[in-house]
C-alpha cells in the first residue's frame, strides 16, 4: 500500500488536484511522478527504472513521510524556514511556493535532502505573474532550479540547466532536441533515417576544405542510453565521440555520430522501445547504406566503443565496410565479462545470483530474483536485449573479419581488460593492437584503475595520445 492509500478517513474533503510529471535528462525520460494534492497534503508516487517510492508532505503540520513498499522509511517534521527536496519530487515546489509566498526577492532558507539527511544553505524567490502563475527560483549546492506553478498550484514545468534536466507534464511530450554546434572546420550534414516507429538521427561531419571524397568513420556508442557525443542520462559525461570526430576533421577524415534508439534526436525517449542486438546492428547497416550512395564518401569504417565494438563486428556480417576499430571492446561474451565485474565489485554470492538470472533469460523466462544492485541493469524491458547478446562471442566475430582491423585498449580500464584486447588480437593476427598504459574505458588519461575516475564526468579531459593516430591510419588501409 502506498502513502497515497493511507490518507485519514476523517480528513475534511477538499478539491484534489492530480497529475503526472516526467523528468527528462538530456531528453531521455528518467523518472515519473504521479501526485495528488488537496491543498494541504501532497502525496506522490515516484518511479525511476525499477525503483519505486512514495512521499507525502502535509503543509499544515510540516510533516514529511518517505515510504518504500509497505514501510515508512522516514518521518520528520520539517523545521521552519526549510523545504524538503527528494529526488523526483517536483510537487514539493508547490509546497515551497505556499510556505515562502512572500519571498519576492532572493530569501535565505535551508534545503533538507532526506535520503542523505543533509541540510544546505539556499535562497528562494517566488515571483507572482499577473495571471496567477508563480515562478519559483531555488538556488542551492551550486544549482539553480526554476519551477513554474499554475494559478491552481499545479507544477507545470521545471528546469535544472546545470544538470541538463527538464520536467514536463505527461501530456506535453518530450523536450525538443537541441543540436550542438559543430566545430568551425567542419561542415555538418544531418542524418535522418526513417526506421518505422522512430527516426534515427545524427550528423555527418566533413572537413570544410575537402575538395574530393573523404573516408568516413562511423562511431557506434557503448551500452545504455548513450548519445552521439558519448554522454548519457545516467551521469556519463565524456564527449568522447565528439572529441574524436573533431580531431578527425583536423586530419581530413569525415565521421558520423548518431543517437541510439530512443536517445537524443532518435525518437521520443518516452516510447517503450525494447530493441535487441539485431535492431542496433540494423541501424548501423542503414547508416552504412546511406553513406555508400553519397558522392562525397570514399570509404566507410566503423569505430565501435565498448559494447559498440561488439555491434560493429555483428553489423560487419550484414553489410560491406572497409575496416573497423574496436575501442575498449570486450574479448569475451557479455555474460562472462559482466560476471567477472560483479564478482569483483559485489562478491561471489551476487555473482551466483547473476548466473541464475542468465539461466532464466536463456530459457526465455523473466528472472525471479534480481539483487538490488543489479535491478537497474536487468529491468523487465531489457530482458529481450540481454537474451539477444549474452552469449555472442566477439572472438568468433573477429576471427571471421577479413578487412583492416585495429584494436585499442587502455590499461586503466575498469570494465574491459588488456587481456580482452590480446584475445581479439590472437583471433585476428593481422590487426593493429595499441595498448595505452594510462588510458581508461572512455580513452581518457587516468593514473589509477581503482576508485572513481574523474574523466567519466569531465568532457574537457582530452583523449589519450595515440587513439586518433590509430583511427587515421586505419582509414588509409584498403583491403579488397
Amino acid at each position: 500500500m502506498s502513502v497515497a492509500n493511507r490518507e485519514s478517513a476523517s480528513s475534511p474533503a477538499r478539491p484534489v488536484r492530480a497529475g503526472e510529471l516526467i523528468t527528462y535528462k538530456d531528453r531521455t525520460r528518467v523518472m515519473i511522478e504521479r501526485y495528488r494534492d488537496d491543498g494541504d497534503r501532497v502525496i506522490s508516487d515516484i518511479e525511476a527504472g525499477t525503483e519505486r517510492w512514495s512521499i507525502a508532505i502535509t503543509r499544515s503540520t510540516r510533516t514529511f513521510e518517505f515510504t518504500k513498499g509497505e514501510h515508512i522509511v522516514q518521518r520528520k517534521v520539517i523545521p521552519e524556514g526549510t523545504v524538503a527536496l527528494e529526488n523526483g519530487h517536483w510537487a514539493a515546489y508547490s509546497v515551497a511556493a505556499t510556505w515562502f509566498s512572500t519571498a519576492q526577492a532572493d530569501t535565505p532558507i535551508k534545503v533538507w535532502l532526506p535520503r542523505q539527511d543533509l541540510t544546505l544553505d539556499a535562497t528562494i524567490r517566488v515571483s507572482q505573474e499577473s495571471d496567477g502563475r508563480k515562478l519559483v527560483i531555488l538556488r542551492f549546492g551550486g544549482l539553480e532550479v526554476q519551477t513554474s506553478i499554475a494559478a491552481d498550484g499545479v507544477v507545470t514545468h521545471a528546469t535544472v540547466v546545470a544538470q541538463r534536466v527538464e520536467v514536463r507534464t505527461s501530456d506535453a511530450g518530450a523536450p525538443p532536441f537541441t543540436k550542438r554546434e559543430s566545430p568551425p572546420a567542419a561542415d555538418s550534414i544531418d542524418l535522418d533515417l526513417d526506421r518505422g516507429s522512430f527516426h534515427l538521427r545524427g550528423e555527418l561531419w566533413r572537413p570544410k576544405d575537402a575538395r574530393a571524397r573523404t573516408p568516413v568513420v562511423l562511431f557506434v556508442a557503448g551500452s545504455g542510453p548513450t548519445d552521439r557525443d558519448g554522454n548519457n542520462a545516467t551521469g556519463l559525461r565524456t564527449d568522447l565521440y565528439r572529441q574524436l570526430a573533431s580531431a578527425l576533421i583536423e586530419r581530413g577524415v569525415s565521421s558520423v555520430r548518431y543517437d541510439k534508439r530512443g536517445v537524443g534526436g532518435s525518437g521520443d525517449p518516452s516510447l517503450r522501445m525494447e530493441p535487441v542486438l539485431d535492431d542496433f546492428a540494423s541501424d548501423i547497416v542503414a547508416i552504412v547504406r546511406w553513406l555508400r550512395v553519397r558522392d562525397d564518401v570514399e570509404r566507410v569504417y566503423i569505430a565501435g566503443h565498448s559494447e559498440g565494438a561488439l555491434l560493429a563486428l555483428v553489423a560487419a556480417q550484414k553489410t560491406s565496410i572497409d575496416g573497423a576499430v574496436l575501442l575498449a571492446g570486450p574479448g569475451r561474451t557479455i555474460a562472462t565479462l559482466l560476471k567477472e565485474q560483479v564478482t569483483r565489485t559485489e562478491g561471489a554470492e551476487t555473482a551466483a545470483k547473476l548466473e541464475r538470472i542468465y539461466s532464466a533469460l536463456r530459457a526465455g523466462d523473466p528472472p525471479a530474483e534480481i539483487p538490488e544492485s543489479l535491478q537497474a541493469l536487468f529491468r523487465p524491458t531489457a530482458n529481450a536485449a540481454w537474451r539477444s547478446m549474452l552469449d555472442v562471442d566477439p572472438i568468433v566475430l573477429a576471427r571471421g573479419f577479413t578487412k583492416p582491423l585495429a584494436i585499442v585498449q587502455g590499461a586503466m580500464d575498469q570494465q574491459v581488460t588488456v587481456d580482452d584486447a590480446k584475445r581479439l588480437k590472437a583471433a585476428a593476427p593481422a590487426a593493429t593492437l595499441l595498448i595505452i598504459p594510462n588510458a581508461n574505458h572512455v580513452l581518457k588519461v587516468e593514473t589509477s584503475r581503482d576508485g572513481d575516475q574523474a574523466s567519466y564526468h569531465d568532457p574537457d579531459k582530452p583523449i589519450a595520445p595515440g587513439v586518433v593516430d590509430v583511427i587515421v591510419a586505419l582509414t588509409k588501409s584498403v583491403r579488397r
